[in-house]
Parts: structure tokens; C-alpha cells; sequence
């Protein structure tokens, strides 16, 4: 971690079939507010994870978005649930280009890092026991019409602050402001 007085730093864990190409204007707005890109995990003020790149954090100084974590659907239901979701936003802002290139970025992503993306299936399995999750006491956003992550998500993390803000599953990576500025706050203890 960072020393005291340096720039805060952050590290982001992308969820299933996710990477920089998502998260582009997210890291705008953070470095914008004098957050710098730590290269390594380790070393990091603040650890952000998206949907299942939060199964592979556990540090008091995570901001959980969107985790995966939702008892009652099965991920069958969760993924067709979002990926209409996706479908009907995108042609109601007549950006079905737009819905299209993240399809193929999401693929690319999945090709080019399978073992990550392997990586949070064990932990998948295990999120909705008490005992996986009970302990970490961390930050989580959770967006109000999201398809991964239950509203409930609070008894999933009881040790857990827990912000809801309108929108969608991937918000944060087309809608990052009201996401950086929680994680700023995190970052700055």
C-alpha cells in the first residue's frame, strides 16, 4: 500500500468477460480526482471489483460493484436478465452499435483471459454462504435495476456499508461519477 500523504491508488478486478476497454472513462474520472493506477494489486489503496472480480477480493479496502451474489435466481436467470436488460437500454438510447462492439469486447475478453475469468467460478459457488462472505467488511455499491446482485445484498455482507444508486449492472463504466466519487472516499479513509 501507498504511505501516507502520496497520491491514493486503486487497482480494479474487471468481473466475468471484462477489462480495460470497459472500464476507459471510469479510470478518466478517477485519475481526474488524482487517483493513480497502482500496477500491482498489493499495492493499492483500494481495491475495486466489478460483479465476479469482486469474488477475488477480500480486503477492508474494496469497493464492491455490483458483486454477484443473488441466493434466490439461478445464473441462467441472472444472465438472460441482463443480457435483455442490456438489449432494451441500448435500443431505447438508440445505441445498438454500441451494444454490439461490447458483445464482441465482452468475447475478446473471454478468449484472451480464460484462466481469470476461470478464476471466479470456485468462488461463485460460494458466495451466498454465510461463511464466504460474513466477515469482509468492505464498501459495495449496488445499482438499483441490476441483474447480478440482490437488493438484499446487504444480509449477503453484514459487516459491509452499502450504497444504492440508479441504473444498470455495468453503469460504472458508462456513468462513472457518482461511482468515483464513493471510491474516493474510500480511498481517502
Amino acid at each position: 500500500m501507498a504511505t501516507t500523504g502520496s497520491p491514493k491508488t486503486y487497482y480494479i478486478l474487471y468481473g466475468f468477460a471484462e477489462g480495460k476497454l470497459h472500464s476507459r472513462t471510469l479510470e478518466h474520472g478517477l485519475q481526474e480526482r488524482g487517483l493513480i493506477k497502482a500496477s500491482q494489486l498489493a499495492d493499492a489503496d483500494v481495491i475495486i471489483g466489478h460483479s465476479g472480480g469482486c469474488l477475488l477480493a477480500s480486503n477492508a479496502n474494496s469497493v464492491f460493484i455490483d458483486p454477484t451474489g443473488w441466493p434466490e435466481k439461478s445464473f441462467f436467470s441472472k444472465f438472460i436478465d441482463k443480457l435483455v436488460k442490456d438489449m432494451k437500454a441500448r435500443k431505447r438510447e438508440k445505441a445498438t452499435v454500441k451494444f454490439l462492439l461490447k458483445l464482441l469486447s465482452n468475447l475478446w475478453y473471454i478468449l484472451i483471459h480464460p484462466m481469470y475469468n476461470l478464476r471466479m467460478v470456485r468462488p461463485y459457488r460460494r458466495v451466498n454462504k454465510p461463511s464466504f462472505t460474513s466477515a469482509l467488511a468492505c464498501t459495495i455499491i449496488r445499482n438499483e435495476d441490476d441483474s447480478w446482485c440482490t437488493p438484499e445484498i446487504a444480509s449477503i455482507y453484514p459487516n459491509s456499508k452499502v450504497y444504492t444508486l440508479p441504473g444498470e449492472h455495468d453503469d460504472c463504466w458508462s456513468n462513472p461519477e457518482p461511482y468515483v466519487e464513493i471510491i474516493q472516499k474510500v480511498a481517502n479513509g
